[in-house]
């Protein structure tokens, strides 16, 4: 036998040796391997229990790393502990259980946000994390939620018909982190969540850096929720997801603030970048930059609702009370989107905490160096308020849309208020035809556009620009294609356009 055969030989062994080894404690330098714990590597065994104990242990000592070295790890719900990094080394995949058993549900105290003002809350995940500090998932390895195998989680539609209701259970997020503090997130790749991939609701001082997610295993695949979070850089991430790539929420009370969102690419089949739709607390200072959003690349869908590309390339919405004010969005190129800009005040009123909410408030929002290329006809970019209430201090500047056209003035019929609606860009009608080709605005107050470009593939009719009930509008040293005026404006003041 060779040496290179001999060292191979050898190193399976040694797998096959230790993967399932009995419990012996080692710890070197605040490192804890699973191995030396009972862990077994072969996709096969339950190691929940063996991974609780290690990250308990690893707490309990004053904290270090608990580390995954190469295998297939099962497991169920696992509880991340103070002061705990879980390592997973290259080679390394956490798979979790397709048995709704081993996720058992974790009750906290959540009335703030409630519909009721009374419920208390439960949340289950693979990996979930309740009032800890100090918490890392680190490494080159996988986490992988099973959401393909699983049939206790498996949603599916009831009907053959386009709007046909679905069976959807309640289903694990693969990472659910409460109320922490100092939380990072580095270099993981996360895939087949059966619901949403990544949830964090309350924590503060979150960092997100370098992580790849692909969420096409199950329904509701969304990338990275933030929910009531302060204080957050997310960078150099690759999202692919069936829903929301990443979203801001605020389901209660208390403001999603000082978020800051870089080098990042985003495919979805409904919104890229979002803030909303839950947003009873609101969304402060906001910062995204330097962005790509592109088509996914999954052939297989799970409705037809679900198109390959995005419905909206950016979304931004206060439908439940809140305020919006201080969101700028910077440097950005996206592709094959339904509809780029999608920024809505509404006024549905979900309650939290019992409370019914005063109409939100929308601000001083920024939408600069913005590139949309391919922008197709089934819905139009749409930046509306509602009667009495204004989008306000909008400032749209060297922005250039390359839109599909086509479309003549047949279909074209008034657009419903629908403050009450879900927002989203086909709420107005999903298949009406939309009276603008580019964006059409309505209730806006002290909109400023400047060096926008808007022109279509194929003759359109309809104008670049329909602006309905703006008042102190500014646009300048723009260039719209049409075949008659390029800005249509209705029951508007103030309107200021140079050329």
């Amino acid at each position: 036998m060779t040496q290179r055969k001999m060292a191979i030989f050898t190193g399976i062994a040694c797998i096959m040796l230790f993967s399932c080894a009995p419990e012996k404690e080692v710890r070197h330098n605040g490192d804890y391997n699973i191995l030396n714990y009972g862990a077994c590597a072969d996709s096969l065994k339950m190691n929940t229990a063996v991974f609780q104990k290690v990250i308990d242990k690893c707490s309990e000592n004053g904290g270090g790393r608990v580390l995954v070295p190469p295998g297939k790890y099962l497991t169920g719900s696992i509880f991340m502990k103070s002061n705990v990094e879980l390592h997973l080394m290259m080679g390394a995949t956490i798979f979790g259980s397709t048995d709704s058993v081993d996720y058992p549900h974790r009750l906290v105290d959540m009335k703030s946000f409630s519909r009721d003002g009374k419920s208390r809350h439960s949340f289950f995940g693979l990996i979930m994390a309740d009032g800890v500090e100090n918490i890392s998932i680190t490494g080159q390895g996988t986490i992988d939620g099973n959401g393909q195998h699983s049939e206790d989680f498996a949603c599916y539609p009831l009907g053959d018909e386009l709007d046909s209701p679905w069976h959807k259970p309640r289903r694990p997020r693969l990472l659910y982190f409460y109320n922490s503090r100092n939380v990072k997130i580095h270099d993981i790749k996360a895939i087949n969540p059966n619901d949403w991939t990544m949830h964090f609701k309350r924590c503060d001082f979150l960092e997100i850096n370098g992580v790849t997610i692909h969420a096409h295993a199950n329904a509701n695949g969304d990338g990275i929720d933030l929910d009531e979070c302060r204080d957050v850089v997310i960078s150099n991430c690759i999202l692919d997801t069936d829903d929301n790539a990443i979203i801001l929420k605020s389901l209660g009370t208390r403001d999603t603030e000082n978020i800051t969102i870089t080098n990042c690419i985003f495919a979805s089949k409904i919104t890229a970048i979002k803030t909303g739709t839950e947003s009873g607390g609101g969304f402060k200072n906001i910062t995204i930059s330097n962005c790509i959003i592109r088509s996914s690349y999954e052939e297989e869908h799970y409705d037809a609702m679900r198109q390959q590309m995005n419905g909206s390339g950016i979304a931004l919405e206060i439908t439940d009370g809140g305020t919006m004010d201080g969101v700028t969005i910077t440097n950005i190129v996206m592709e094959d989107c339904y509809a780029p800009f999608f920024i809505r005040l509404g006024n549905r009123g979900r309650q939290y905490g019992g409370v019914e909410p005063e109409p939100g408030k929308m601000r001083n929002i920024i939408l600069d160096n913005i590139i949309c290329k391919n922008v197709r006809n089934n819905y139009t970019s749409t930046i509306a308020g509602f009667p009495g209430h204004y989008i306000e201090n909008l400032t749209m500047s060297n922005i250039r849309m390359e839109c599909e056209g086509g479309i003549g003035l047949d279909n074209i019929n008034p657009m419903p208020e629908n403050e009450k609606g879900h927002p989203w860009p086909g709420m107005y009608g999903r298949h009406q035809q939309y009276p603008a080709y580019g964006i059409f605005f309505r209730h806006v107050k002290n909109l400023r556009i400047f060096n926008m470009q808007i022109e279509y593939a194929e003759k359109d009719l309809r104008p670049a620009l329909y602006l309905d009930r703006v008042h102190n509008a500014k646009i300048l040293y723009s260039d719209f294609q049409a075949v008659d005026e390029p800005v249509y404006v209705i029951n508007s003041s103030d309107i200021s356009i140079v050329k």
